[in-house]
């Protein structure tokens, strides 16, 4: 209660400080472009570096208001003697309602932890372009309706209420199911760490491939230079029926290139059953893919 307190006066007594300093300053600085007493004109103020503008830092969960994400991966099954079947097309769109809420249409909505399968049915999917005699028995089969909502943010950390409701097939049976999760940032010196543990809930056609089931998916990566960040992703995920029947734990090496503030690229290749149930590594996929922000 008392941290509370002093935290309360602290930021109260900054605010009338900048409250101060703002009307001191507008009533000190002459008007854009009139001319003060014995002085020049004053110039007009320059625009906003692209900087300022930039739609989301590095451990944010959640983009600025106005600001829209596009990403997508090329998705490569490489499993053995199923090489190339299928190849799939996966692209995510996201736009921010404020800098707390963000909304996406997308075909996997754990892309900054996974691009490449990951054992998770709303993962690895979207425009299937390879044809139904390469592991494609349809074109488009699933999207999700993702949203995400920051509600502890700090310089190094952010957590966000992750959640959505997947389409798993929109073909026969058709298959729906919530999507409820946390997603947490964090960073401490060159390493940072992404989980987005959830917990997706049938809602109809519930045999076995839609019912509950759990997804614990963690990233962590390194920065070796500014524009340059390397990791290891790796999950555990199954159904809450029969957990130890099923289970899955794929381990996934990529990295992502900050070209500029608004364009990086990236690539994982990943096993996507290496140590569960029925796992090892015959199970593989490669992903090639970018993010753009603006």
């Amino acid at each position: 209660m008392i941290n509370r307190t002093v935290r309360f006066l602290v930021c109260a007594a900054f605010g009338l400080a900048l409250a101060g300093s703002g009307r001191a300053l507008a009533q000190d600085t002459p008007a854009e472009g009139t001319t003060p007493a014995g002085g020049e004109a004053t110039p007009p103020p320059a625009a906003p570096s692209a900087a300022a503008s930039a739609p989301i830092s590095a451990t944010e969960a959640t983009l600025h208001q106005g600001a829209i994400s596009i990403d997508g991966d090329v998705v490569i099954n490489l499993s053995a003697n199923e090489a190339f079947k299928p190849v799939q097309i996966v692209p995510n769109f996201y736009y921010g309602v404020s800098s707390e809420l963000t909304v996406g249409f997308v075909h996997n909505p754990g892309a900054e932890i996974f691009q490449a399968g990951g054992g998770v049915p709303t993962l690895g999917r979207g425009l299937c372009i390879s044809g139904s005699s390469n592991g494609c028995p349809h074109f488009y089969d699933n999207f999700s309706l993702d949203a995400l909502f920051s509600f502890l943010r700090t310089s190094t950390m952010d957590l966000a209420a992750h959640g959505g409701l997947d389409f798993l097939s929109l073909s026969d049976p058709f298959r729906m199911s919530l999507r409820l999760g946390i997603k947490g940032k964090t960073m401490a010196g060159p390493v940072m760490i992404v989980a987005d543990p959830s917990l997706n809930i049938g809602l109809n056609n519930r045999d076995q491939a839609n019912k509950e089931f759990v997804f614990i998916p963690l990233r962590l990566g390194y920065m070796v230079m500014p524009e340059l960040n390397v990791g290891l992703s790796v999950a555990l995920n199954g159904p809450t029926d029969r957990f130890g029947d099923f289970y899955t734990i794929p381990l996934g090496a990529g990295a992502s290139y900050l070209i500029s503030s608004a364009l990086d690229v990236r690539a994982q290749f990943t096993f996507t059953n290496l140590a569960g149930k029925n796992g090892g590594g015959d199970g593989r996929a490669l992903s090639i893919g970018a993010a753009y922000r603006m």
